[in-house]
């Protein structure tokens, strides 16, 4: 299990099926996969089930109520691609392959690119 080196995580002894490995001081926003990309892809999910409420409130005048939604946090999550951890985890160097021929960049997703007039029309 790797585990930043934050003083809330104890160093336990005897573990048998568990190995413990701590990263350096100060590197875990470089070495964390998920500070990598994965909950900023994320929360641009979340932003698009967002902006979509929003805009069918709008549409039907209604008053939005925003609260957190944990069914859009349990979608948005489901809609992070294994690709996407792939490559945060390629991009950390945690994970290595022999046939990498370019990691894109995995903060930038093909719907996040739709414009707000298209989704206001679905």
């Amino acid at each position: 299990m790797l585990l930043d080196n934050c003083t809330a995580h104890p160093h336990v002894e005897g573990l048998s099926s568990i190995k413990l490995v701590f990263l350096p001081p100060n590197t875990t926003s470089k070495l964390q996969p998920m500070d990598q990309g994965i909950i900023n892809n994320l929360k641009q999910k979340y932003r698009r089930f967002l902006i979509e409420y929003l805009l069918k409130c709008f549409d039907k005048s209604l008053t939005p109520e925003i609260n957190l939604r944990l069914d859009w946090i349990y979608r948005a999550w489901k809609c992070v691609t294994p690709t996407t951890i792939r490559n945060c985890f390629l991009k950390a160097g945690i994970m290595h392959t022999e046939v990498v021929t370019s990691v894109s960049d995995s903060s930038s997703s093909e719907d996040d690119d739709i414009p707000l007039s298209t989704l206001a029309n679905e």
